[in-house]
């Protein structure tokens, strides 16, 4: 008989659920970790990637411009008196696929809801800044 429950598969996606979620943020939202040559579809399902784009507030030649800035608060510079980095702080499961994700923005505290479907990001909504 096996030691875990059906809360050992639960906690294991929600493990890899969070690494995805970290990922993304480093990869795409806060670019710390990035060469440029992530590929988007690698960690947003098709809904997420069509948000992203309904998101983009510029001109997109390509069509394939995203809004990675729409997953973080909506400051544009740093934060006074602040160390002025941006680093998750937590990430936590809500249920049904749901996280919230709580940060600093250049110093500027954020919560992000993410949902996580099949192993992607395919919601996203802004909770608060700062």
């Amino acid at each position: 008989m096996s030691v875990c429950s059906v809360s050992c598969g639960t906690r294991a996606n929600a493990d890899a659920d969070s690494a995805l979620i970290n990922g993304v943020y480093d990869r795409f939202v806060f670019a710390a970790g990035t060469d440029g040559m992530d590929n988007p579809e690698d960690y947003f399902t098709d809904n997420a990637l069509k948000q992203l784009q309904d998101d983009y507030d510029y001109d997109c030649e390509d069509g394939s411009c995203y809004a990675y800035y729409a997953l973080r608060t909506g400051e544009q510079d740093s934060k006074p008196d602040s160390d002025g980095l941006s680093r998750i702080y937590s990430v936590e499961p809500t249920g049904d696929g749901w996280y919230t994700v709580s940060y600093s923005d250049m110093g500027w505290f954020g919560k992000t809801r993410i949902k996580v479907v099949d192993g992607k990001i395919d919601m996203y909504e802004r909770l608060s800044d700062s």
